[in-house]
């Protein structure tokens, strides 16, 4: 029985095998977080946002990582609300205003839509849709 599970791990697992994410992690394969202090954090995270002010958090953390720092998402947010509570209130208060429209009947507003985000895979897919009800009026299948 012990060999049985030894050859499985063999076969599941051979000797240098290393997986592609294992080999991009580079020196983050741990999941180790940094320790670095919440004053120097948001020493960065000031410095980052009086050099690109309307810059968000994936760039924030982009510039963190690429400076050594590998810190955790929340406390990133919390640094933000620490420096900039002011754009933070902005932020929070505009919204897009959406523009309203009233279609007449059916067939006299069409919208066309795209969803790439299977593109990798081979999937495209496009629709039109009726502005009127929102009915699907031509959705090809991708083959």
């Amino acid at each position: 029985m012990e060999k049985s599970c030894k050859l499985r791990g063999t076969l599941l697992n051979p000797a240098g095998f290393e997986p592609q994410s294992t080999k991009l992690a580079g020196p983050f394969l741990d999941r180790d977080y940094s320790q670095i202090s919440d004053e120097e954090l948001d020493t960065l995270v000031k410095e980052f946002k009086r050099q690109r002010p309307t810059t968000g958090l994936s760039y924030l953390r982009g510039h963190i990582l690429q400076l050594g720092w590998r810190v955790q998402r929340e406390r990133l947010l919390a640094s933000i609300s620490r420096v900039d509570s002011v754009r933070k209130v902005l932020r929070k208060n505009s919204t897009i205003q959406r523009r309203q429209y009233v279609s007449s009947r059916p067939n006299a507003v069409w919208h066309i839509d795209g969803h790439h985000k299977l593109g990798p895979y081979g999937f495209i897919i496009h629709a039109l849709i009726d502005g009127c009800d929102d009915a699907v009026g031509f959705f090809p299948l991708p083959l």
